[in-house]
């Protein structure tokens, strides 16, 4: 087990909570900006005798409570009582899945951040339907190279969640943004078909992801774009999904912009506020992230937040000038992306046609 990050052996609730792992994180920000050396009350019981030598702790038995997806509270080890991600709205923990054949395989546990909201029956009942319709909607419908594998769910009171956490692999690379700054000579245009042929396959089974950008782009240890985090996902003509704005104002759509906060009327008839997602939103967001891969850094990155829907909706967009480190293989595969930027939801390339045009 050398090589995982192990915090010091967990005493008994005695412990001060202020006690810190000296251990190096890794920088996940998938889900948000890292914050370091937090700290989570430490309440994970220690492991038995015969596995004190990991200096790690075991999760405590809670069932998750979301039929039909794998409960691995029992199946996992905690490798640092520290989150080693935190965002917003959520924490991400590292983990080792204990496989029924003996293997053993580091895993990312995200969960929701804990606060005082958390603390409302009501809150607790929504967040419980939310995560049942993301995971359900992840483990058994987006089975593709491209889409990162849920292997299921874990909880314990010391991840510092009310909810049940997701459980998927631990990628080592991090981010596609952190990938090709590491990488800098990795040609472009095959992580760009990846990120493409994973959105094609949500499309194709008429769901929408909702939250496409780079940081929703890990790659996996061997070097392929998987997509991840389905919290905003939906299923098209089916009710009971989210229409709350979570998606990052920086990859909205002009047209998204445009209603930024405002009620608007589903398809159905019924009023609704948030963000009405679409497949061209999506695809709108993909183009950002093609740019974003091709030159190494954020889209939009000198044009300040509150700024940034007057300056969508006035035909911004990104200029391969904004990119000092672009890529050669830009020129093949820049005006493919400005058509993903159209103003107008229609004049934009469907993922059928993007995917016929990066073969």
């Amino acid at each position: 087990m050398s090589g995982y990050l192990r915090p010091p052996p967990l005493a008994s609730s005695s412990r001060s909570s202020s006690s810190r792992s000296s251990s190096s994180r890794s920088s996940y920000s998938s889900f948000g900006t890292r914050t370091s050396g937090a700290t989570t009350p430490s309440s994970i019981r220690s492991q038995s005798s015969n596995q004190s030598a990991t200096s790690s702790a075991s999760f405590s038995s809670a069932p998750p409570g979301v039929q039909g997806i794998p409960d691995r509270t029992n199946d996992i080890t905690l490798l640092d009582k520290n989150y080693v991600a935190g965002g917003g709205f959520s924490y991400i923990y590292l983990g080792l899945l204990h496989r029924s054949n003996g293997s053993r395989v580091k895993v990312a546990i995200k969960v929701i951040r804990d606060t005082g909201l958390t603390q409302s029956p009501e809150f607790q009942m929504k967040l419980e339907r939310r995560l049942e319709r993301e995971s359900k909607l992840w483990y058994s419908s987006f089975n593709h190279e491209n889409i990162i594998r849920l292997y299921g769910l874990a909880r314990d009171p010391a991840l510092s969640s009310v909810v049940s956490g997701l459980v998927f692999p631990w990628c080592e690379h991090g981010t596609v943004l952190q990938y090709v700054n590491k990488y800098q000579k990795s040609l472009r245009v095959p992580l760009i078909r990846g990120v493409a042929s994973g959105l094609h396959y949500i499309h194709a089974m008429d769901a929408v992801h909702g939250d496409i950008k780079s940081a929703n782009v890990l790659m996996s240890n061997e070097g392929k774009p998987l997509l991840t985090d389905f919290g905003c996902s939906k299923v098209l003509g089916v009710d009971g999904y989210t229409t709350e704005l979570k998606s990052s104002l920086m990859y909205l759509s002009p047209e998204l912009m445009d209603i930024l906060g405002l009620e608007f009327v589903d398809s159905k008839g019924k009023k609704q506020k948030g963000t009405p997602t679409t497949k061209a939103s999506d695809v709108w967001a993909f183009g950002l992230v093609g740019a974003e891969i091709l030159g190494g850094s954020e889209v939009f990155s000198s044009i300040r937040q509150l700024h940034l829907p007057s300056y969508v909706c006035n035909g911004g967009r990104p200029k391969k000038t904004d990119y000092p480190n672009l890529s050669r293989e830009a020129d093949s595969i820049w005006p493919l992306l400005e058509i993903c930027w159209s103003a107008e939801p229609g004049d934009r390339l469907t993922m059928d046609e993007v995917i016929a045009n990066l073969r």
